[in-house]
């Protein structure tokens, strides 16, 4: 069997020339020497690679050739780029292929890389604003191309940064609540509850005390990444970013995998949470598109865990109470959902005092200011100075609030009054953050 054919690349001072075998009609061949059209030596294997494929799959070897002898366009360039981080096991690689072909290739996709100006880049997001597409999905937009723009000056194919100092469109409102965490005191409540979803409570576990591990991260999960002698180390295959990272297991965390291992038969491979069901029975979930949002919530609820006694629903069962934060979006918060427990990890890392280097590398996180997002602010509450506060007789209260005292005239001090007494029925909806398990710090 003959050897692939790949071509040989020459850099010269003009620029990249390529080397390869081009079939011709009467089923011989000759070597034909192209013109890349770039001086990055990235670029021109792309470009070969390319062309090489082309013409395997029965292209006319003119055709491939005016293809990569053009200079690159915005979805040549990312094609290329895609099929390279699908490769690497990437899973953010589809969601980011996705945006691509829905939302920027339509606009800028036959743009030549050297004229995408910051005003294509504007135009995209307008009309994925235009599209109705919340804040989030038009930042992961802009995100992507500013990714894809800075690997083409990286590589030399552009000079300039467009999409760096391009702002998100006017009008597009961030909802900046943070998602509910639940406390230690709830999640062993909802874990020493009986008749409740036992792999819930395994998934909700291994999240908030395993480097605060993504749904995507968990279903990926492998026997082979765990040490499964002592049950002390192991490895996470990041989803977001690929990387490769070595976490020790937290002792608090050891039984219950060794538990959850040997009810699986002591298997030395496989997924660590399987289908359960269905023909896939035993096999790996697929890496995106998979929730336990709803599956937790109702499996909390069955464990009696709330903030607010429940309510009789439509059907007449009990169910949770409209104003309780655990399982419906508030004024200040958003409701648990999976994600919750990243969160919740990294909050108490904060609240342990572990530095934010330390606290980044154990949750895979690369911006502190991402990082600093994940983290609960109503445990780190600063106080007022005293100066800044009125000095009051430390008796007052109690006077002006005992059952003797009339409400008085209405321009009196009713107003006040009925201030306080909005002040005292208002619910915030909001728990104390959740540190370590076990922690001395935590909360109910």
């Amino acid at each position: 069997m003959p050897a692939k054919r790949t071509g040989t690349i020459v850099m010269k001072p003009s620029g990249a020339y390529a080397r390869v075998w081009v079939p011709l009609p009467d089923g011989t061949g000759e070597r034909r020497w192209v013109n890349l059209g770039t001086k990055d030596k990235a670029t021109a294997k792309r470009k070969l690679a390319r062309m090489v494929a082309s013409i395997a799959a029965g292209e006319l070897p003119d055709d491939a050739e005016a293809k990569v002898s053009s200079a690159e366009t915005y979805k040549s360039f990312t094609l290329d780029r895609h099929e390279r981080r699908a490769a690497q096991g990437i899973v953010m690689a589809r969601d980011e292929q996705n945006n691509r072909v829905r939302y920027i290739y339509p606009t800028i996709g036959d743009t030549l890389l050297t004229r995408i100006t910051d005003d294509d880049v504007r135009s995209v997001l307008e009309r994925a604003t235009e599209h109705g597409l919340a804040r989030e999905t038009v930042h992961k937009i802009r995100a992507v191309m500013r990714r894809d723009l800075k690997r083409a000056r990286i590589e030399k194919v552009i000079d300039g940064r467009p999409a760096e100092d391009v702002e998100l469109p006017e009008g597009l409102k961030k909802d900046k609540r943070p998602r509910m965490i639940l406390s230690d005191a709830e999640i062993a409540k909802h874990l020493g509850a009986a008749d409740c979803d036992l792999e819930i409570k395994m998934l909700a576990l291994t999240a908030r005390t395993e480097g605060g591990m993504r749904t995507a991260e968990l279903v990926r999960w492998d026997w082979a990444m765990l040490d499964l002698d002592g049950f002390t180390a192991c490895t996470i295959a990041r989803a977001k970013t690929g990387d490769v990272q070595r976490l020790e297991i937290p002792e608090v965390l050891r039984p219950f995998l060794r538990g959850w291992w040997e009810r699986a038969g002591r298997p030395t491979s496989g997924p660590v949470f399987p289908v359960r069901r269905g023909k896939h029975t035993g096999q790996s979930r697929t890496g995106r598109g998979v929730s336990f949002a709803g599956r937790l919530r109702r499996e909390l609820f069955k464990a009696g865990v709330m903030r607010h006694p429940p309510v009789t629903g439509p059907d007449g069962k009990a169910a949770p109470a409209p104003r309780d934060p655990i399982y419906f979006d508030t004024p200040v918060s958003r409701r648990v959902d999976f994600h919750s427990f990243r969160r919740a990890y990294n909050t108490a890392l904060a609240g342990a005092g572990v530095n934010v280097q330390t606290a980044m590398a154990l949750a895979s996180h690369a911006d502190p200011r991402v990082h600093q997002r994940y983290v609960m602010q109503g445990e780190a509450a600063k106080p007022v100075p005293a100066a800044a506060l009125p000095v009051l007789d430390p008796g007052l209260a109690a006077r002006l609030l005992s059952p003797a005292v009339t409400y008085g005239a209405r321009n009196d001090v009713s107003n006040v009054v009925q201030l306080h007494d909005s002040l005292g029925e208002r619910d915030t909806g909001l728990e104390p953050a959740t540190f370590g398990l076990g922690s001395r710090r935590s909360t109910n």
